[in-house]
């Protein structure tokens, strides 16, 4: 048996002051209504149904397809994210994130599409519906 010196309120006190103040239909009303950040847990990241989805759960629509190298550089510097699906698989084996180090030299440089077992480099533009974009390099670019 536990205890307590009159000085201490006891166990059950000291319980329901550790309640959280939300009930748990204010706390899942609060999750519906952030619309901000898109999610779809039960879709893994990658090319699902026509959407990008990124490792955060935000979802991307394809807004331009096969866009020109010159167009790759401008995105970049606009900051768009690069994404890279090197086996263009649609991201069934992982996207490659680049960094915010390895951007800054993708700003300056420029990607040269090539061609390699039956299978060419493309670019293409997504983006949320808050402005966010990604730029998906897929199969072999390299960026020179």
């Amino acid at each position: 048996m536990i205890k307590s010196s009159s000085n201490e309120p006891s166990l059950e006190r000291r319980v329901v002051k550790r309640r959280s103040k939300s009930t748990m239909r204010e706390i899942v009303s609060d999750a519906k209504s952030s619309s901000s950040k898109q999610k779809q847990r039960r879709r893994p990241p990658g090319i699902n149904d026509g959407s990008l989805i990124d490792t955060n759960g935000f979802i991307y629509t394809l807004s331009k397809k096969n866009i020109s190298p010159e167009d790759a550089v401008r995105s970049v510097k606009s900051g768009a994210q690069v994404v890279f699906d090197e086996c263009a698989c649609g991201g069934i084996c992982g996207f490659i994130y680049a960094t915010a180090e390895e951007l800054s030299m993708l700003a300056k440089s420029k990607p040269v599409l090539n061609s390699h077992k039956g299978l060419t480099g493309s670019l293409s533009l997504w983006q949320t519906d808050d402005g966010k974009t990604i730029l998906l390099a897929q199969g072999p670019v390299q960026w020179k």
